[in-house]
């Protein structure tokens, strides 16, 4: 599992109900959220190899929505926005996120 299965865990246990794929979504269902991990900032590399200095990656994900009409659609994606932009430091899928800012 990566970084798409882990952000479709935290909205499926969020709350959101409509269908959420990784990558690309097919062509039905109508109502649906697409997870797709894209290129984030570098590594902050440490002075030390030791595990508990591990480097810390700055990842990022696009979200994308799709509904049957406009008012159905912004009301997915602001669930799915706030869910993210308030989301505190945890543990998802054995890997460690301290932060998400949303970039609009």
């Amino acid at each position: 599992m990566g970084l798409g299965q882990d952000i479709k865990d935290f909205l499926t246990t969020g709350g959101v109900t409509d269908s959420i794929f990784i990558g690309e979504a097919p062509e039905r269902p109508a109502a649906c959220i697409v997870v797709t991990p894209t290129g984030g900032m570098g590594s902050k590399r440490t002075m030390s190899g030791a595990a508990s200095n591990a480097p810390i990656e700055h990842v990022r994900i696009q979200l994308r929505v799709r509904a049957a009409d406009y008012a159905a659609c912004s009301n997915l994606m602001t669930q799915a926005y706030n869910l993210l932009s308030g989301m505190p430091e945890r543990t998802l899928n054995s890997r460690r996120y301290y932060y998400a800012s949303a970039v609009q």
